[in-house]
């Protein structure tokens, strides 16, 4: 049935929005004008339907909306707040840097990130990024360290991402990581039943440079069965000398066709992640795998 809406505003600047049936509509526009009588017995039973339609409406909580101040902001509870919508708003990247994500040149942009950020001022071109997946009906949020220059950085960062209810859930810790140019770096956050906003706040993230020698490699991700039938992913990098790689933030995972993640793992020793999975369901369209590899110092 079709609905139309009616807005009142009271003298106190508040705003009323209801929706009412074509029904009563149809009635209001059919009122008999040459007939006093009957004009004003309808205008009565009218009147009485439009207060309970009314009372109806908002005590139902569906198609009443709540009054709010005419020309005023909604407040916060009311707002629908989309992913990382506060970090998103407090470190805001540049064309510049933007452009420089979509030109790079990795898996990276095999993922469809949910919101990018740089919390360091002095170094934008060193990039978060966030998404969120569900696994077997539990909730992670994966955070992406990635940096554009051409220089190798060391991160110190130190923070807490929340839920949506705007509470801490996960603490980051205090942690130090090496990160080379154009690299990116992962860590999968395990929100158990609780569902990630996105926002993070950070108490600490600072950049300097790093000491350790990179040098190009080419990567070689494959997503394979092992012999008892459920999946893996295996890593391979082939360079001119030996490399050598961090223990931590490595992280693998399996995509579908829109670069959503199916399923993760940390990836923080050697290059084969075991994923106890048999099936995708038909959904596997691809595969990432993320580390910082430097050169072998012996």
């Amino acid at each position: 049935m079709r609905q139309m809406v009616v807005t009142f505003v009271t003298s106190d600047n508040y705003v009323y929005h209801f929706k009412l049936a074509n029904m009563v509509c149809l009635l209001i526009l059919n009122i008999d004008m040459e007939n006093n009588v009957m004009k004003k017995t309808k205008l009565f039973m009218l009147t009485m339907a439009l207060i309970s339609t009314v009372v109806s409406f908002t005590g139902c909580g569906v198609e009443g909306v709540s009054p709010t101040r005419a020309g005023m902001p909604v407040p916060k509870s009311e707002e629908s707040s989309e992913f990382g919508e506060q970090v998103a708003d407090e470190y805001p990247l540049s064309r510049e840097t933007i452009k420089k994500l979509k030109d790079l040149d990795s898996d990276y942009n095999k993922v469809n990130w949910m919101v990018t950020y740089s919390p360091s001022k002095e170094y934008p071109d060193i990039v978060v990024s966030e998404t969120k997946y569900e696994y077997k009906g539990f909730n992670h949020l994966v955070v992406a360290f990635t940096n554009l220059s051409d220089e190798a950085v060391k991160i110190t960062y130190k923070g807490g991402a929340k839920n949506s209810t705007d509470e801490i859930e996960k603490d980051l810790g205090e942690s130090d990581v090496e990160l080379g140019p154009k690299a990116t770096i992962c860590s999968d956050l395990y929100f158990k039943l609780k569902e990630p906003s996105g926002d993070i706040e950070w108490n600490t993230f600072e950049v300097s440079e790093s000491d350790k020698l990179y040098i190009p490699y080419e990567q070689t991700v494959t997503l394979d069965l092992d012999s008892s039938g459920d999946y893996y992913i295996e890593a391979s990098q082939k360079a001119d000398a030996r490399l050598d790689c961090d223990y931590h933030d490595g992280f693998a995972a399996v995509l579908d066709k829109d670069g959503n993640i199916l399923q993760g793992e940390n990836a923080n020793w050697g290059n084969s992640v075991s994923l106890y999975n048999d099936s995708f369901g038909g959904e596997d369209a691809d595969v990432v795998y993320f580390k910082n590899f430097y050169r072998a110092v012996n």
